[in-house]
């Protein structure tokens, strides 16, 4: 039980557990608390307001018990003092490492797009369709990888696919082992993921990592993972966007070299992991 840890010893609680934990459980856990918070609990897709606002207030109450909040982004940490009054002097920013990768080799072939999520509303996979639809008159292919959490966001997605016609070019893959991930990046051409909001987009640094020019929606966190290497617009300019780049072999190439050069000054995860140590021994101190 989380109460019975032991005082003297940092207690590391991700935030998708923390924030909805009772708070008189978090007031009786005696040791000190480190949260990692990847993103508010109420910025989640798809939740009413009465649901957005009640995790809204649970998550703000328990995050003023923390001793330390840890965060992924500048543009999180930005929400967490603003929204949740978070004080900047126990707030850290420790951005998800990305791991070097070899680069996907250049291919004069049909276009194979790649987008890589769980199957949730956050995700924004009908949007993609619904953006690729008018481009179907050019030659691509779509893998969907990612576990489907949520069912209806699962029968939305396949509902826009045969809706648009477009299920001899959509392939769902479900969830890959790491290798399999691996190479599924290094056999993609293009990388695109439609999300609303992210905390941070671990997979847009993943898909950069390997060298695939790589597109979401703009998003803050995003703009601030990716170096300002990604393509990120509008939805309303997504599908002309994805058009462009899977017709235009030198648009692709180009913004797969503006990629893979801000990949290489991507953090790597020793030093995540050296920016955590760190606080978790100020802590215990």
């Amino acid at each position: 039980m989380l109460e019975h840890a032991p005082a003297d010893r940092p207690l590391l609680i991700d935030g998708l557990a923390y924030g909805a934990l009772p708070l008189d459980l978090v007031r009786r856990i005696r040791a000190p608390i480190v949260v990692l918070c990847h993103h508010p609990l109420a910025l989640e897709t798809g939740l009413d307001a009465h649901t957005a606002r009640a995790l809204a207030d649970t998550e703000r109450a328990a995050l003023a018990e923390a001793r330390h909040v840890l965060t992924t982004s500048h543009a999180t940490a930005e929400i967490l003092r603003h929204d949740y009054g978070v004080a900047p002097g126990k707030l850290t920013v420790a951005p998800p490492g990305t791991d070097p990768a070899p680069r996907a080799p250049r291919r004069e072939r049909k276009c194979q797009l790649l987008s890589v999520g769980s199957i949730s509303p956050r995700k924004g996979h009908p949007a993609l369709i619904e953006a690729l639809a008018p481009r179907a008159h050019l030659d691509w292919s779509l893998r969907i990888v990612g576990p489907a959490r949520d069912p209806d966001a699962l029968a939305k997605l396949k509902s826009a696919i045969s809706g648009n016609e477009l299920g001899s070019r959509i392939t769902l893959a479900g969830a890959l082992p790491a290798a399999e991930l691996a190479a599924a990046y290094q056999s993609a051409d293009l990388f695109v993921l439609a999300s609303n909001y992210e905390g941070f987009g671990m997979v847009f640094t993943e898909a950069m990592s390997h060298g695939l020019p790589t597109v979401g929606l703009t998003c803050p966190a995003v703009e601030e993972a990716t170096g300002g290497g990604a393509c990120l617009v509008p939805l309303e300019d997504l599908s002309a966007t994805l058009g462009l780049l899977i017709s235009d072999q030198g648009t692709r190439d180009a913004l797969a070299e503006r990629c893979w050069t801000a990949a290489q000054t991507f953090l790597r995860w020793p030093q995540t992991a050296t920016i955590v140590a760190g606080v978790l021994k100020e802590v215990k101190a």
